[in-house]
C-alpha cells in the first residue's frame, strides 16, 4: 500500500542504490528519511544503516518533543489567559468590596442616627413624665402617644434593615405566581386610594393594557414596593396629586407612580435606591431611604428594573415586568 500512497516524483533517474527508512511516531509514520546513491551499488553498510537509523530515532524524538512543547506552550496560553481573567475578577471582586464597605459605613451612619433620634426622643418623653416634669394628665397621654408613634417607626426601621440584609443575601424566600396584567391592575389600582385622599390629594389609576399578557410576580413583594412608592408620594407631596399608571411597552409591563410634591434634586436621582441614601430637600421624620433600597432588591427579583425621574414640582417613579408567553 505504501507503493501507491507514497510516491516520490522528485527521482529524475534510477539510482544505483537507495535507502528508505521510515520515521515512526506513536506507532505511526510520520515521515521518511530518503537516500539515493546515483554511483555505487550496496552504497549504505551496515555501520551506515545504524547511523541512519540512530539519525531517524531522533527525528522521531524531535517531533514528539515538538509536539510536546506545543501542548506545554498551548497550555500555558491557556493558563495565562485563566489568569488574567481571574485577576480581572479579583480586581472587580475587590472594587465591590471597596464600593460595599463604604456604602456600609454609610449606612451605619445613617442608622445610628435613626436609631438614636427615636430613642432619645422616646427616653425624654418618657423621663419628663417619671420625674413629675408633665403632671397634666392630657400632657402625660401626648407624651406617650408620641413615644409609641417613634417606638412604632423604630420597630419599622428594625424590621426593613433585616428585610434588606436577607434580600441581598438571596435569603429572602418569593412565591411567584403567574397573573394577568389586567389583574394586576385591578388588585392595586385603588388599594391606597383611600390613604391618599386621607391626605387631602387627589388620586387617579388608569392603564393601558392587552389581553393575554401575564407577569410572573410575587403579590405580596409587588404590594410592598407599590405601597413603598405610594407613601414616599404622600410623604412629599403638600398638595396637588398623586397618580397610578400602567401600560406594556416593548415586552415590558411598566407601572409608574407619579405625584406633584417637592421632587428630587437631579444630582441625587443615581443614588435614590442606595440604602443610605436620603434626599438634601428631605425634612420627613422617618424618612431612612431603606424601602427604596429594598424594592431595588424585589424588582431584581422579578427580572425587572426601577428608576426614577423628578422635575421641579413632582416625582415620577417607575418599575419594569417582563411580559411571559401564554
Amino acid at each position: 500500500n505504501l507503493e501507491k500512497d507514497l510516491a516520490f516524483t522528485h527521482i529524475k533517474r534510477p539510482a544505483k542504490s537507495i535507502l528508505c527508512m521510515p520515521i515512526k511516531y506513536k506507532g505511526k509514520i510520520q515521515a521518511f528519511l530518503y537516500l539515493e546513491n546515483h554511483v555505487l551499488l550496496n552504497a549504505f553498510s551496515n555501520v551506515q544503516l545504524e547511523l541512519l537509523r540512530l539519525i531517524s530515532t531522533q527525528m522521531a524524538v524531535t517531533l514528539e518533543n515538538t509536539e510536546i512543547y506545543n501542548e506545554l506552550d498551548n497550555r500555558v496560553k491557556e493558563r495565562t489567559i485563566s489568569l488574567d481573567q481571574m485577576n480581572v475578577s479579583l480586581k472587580d471582586a475587590n472594587e465591590r468590596l471597596a464600593i460595599n464597605e463604604q456604602e456600609r459605613k454609610k449606612l451605619l451612619q445613617s442608622i445610628s442616627h435613626e436609631l438614636r433620634s427615636p430613642l432619645t426622643s422616646t427616653l425624654g418623653y418618657i423621663e419628663s413624665i417619671l420625674d413629675g416634669v408633665v403632671q397634666n394628665p392630657e400632657q402625660q397621654i401626648y407624651y406617650l402617644q408620641r413615644s409609641r408613634e417613634r417606638l412604632i417607626a423604630l420597630n419599622r426601621l428594625i424590621q426593613d434593615l433585616f428585610e434588606l440584609a436577607k434580600l441581598e443575601a438571596g435569603r429572602m424566600d418569593f412565591s411567584f405566581t403567574k397573573v394577568s396584567v389586567h389583574e394586576f391592575f385591578e388588585e392595586f389600582a385603588y388599594r391606597f386610594e383611600a390613604n391618599v385622599l386621607g391626605a387631602n390629594l387627589s388620586y387617579s389609576a388608569s392603564g393601558n393594557l392587552q389581553p393575554n399578557q401575564y407577569v410572573l410576580i410575587d403579590l405580596l413583594r409587588m404590594e410592598q414596593v407599590i405601597s413603598n412608592f405610594i407613601s414616599n408620594a404622600i410623604k412629599y407631596t403638600e398638595k396637588g396629586r398623586i397618580s397610578l399608571k400602567m401600560s406594556v411597552e416593548d415586552g415590558e409591563l411598566v407601572c409608574i407612580v407619579e405625584d406633584s410634591g417637592i421632587g428630587i434634586p437631579e444630582h441625587e436621582l443615581p443614588f435614590i435606591f442606595d440604602s443610605y441614601f436620603r434626599a438634601s430637600n428631605s425634612n420627613v421624620l422617618n424618612s431612612h431611604g431603606i424601602g427604596l433600597a429594598i424594592c431595588k432588591e424585589i424588582i431584581t427579583q422579578h427580572h425587572g428594573k426601577i428608576y426614577a425621574d423628578s422635575k421641579e414640582t413632582g416625582s415620577r417613579f417607575y418599575f419594569t415586568l417582563p411580559i411571559q408567553s401564554i
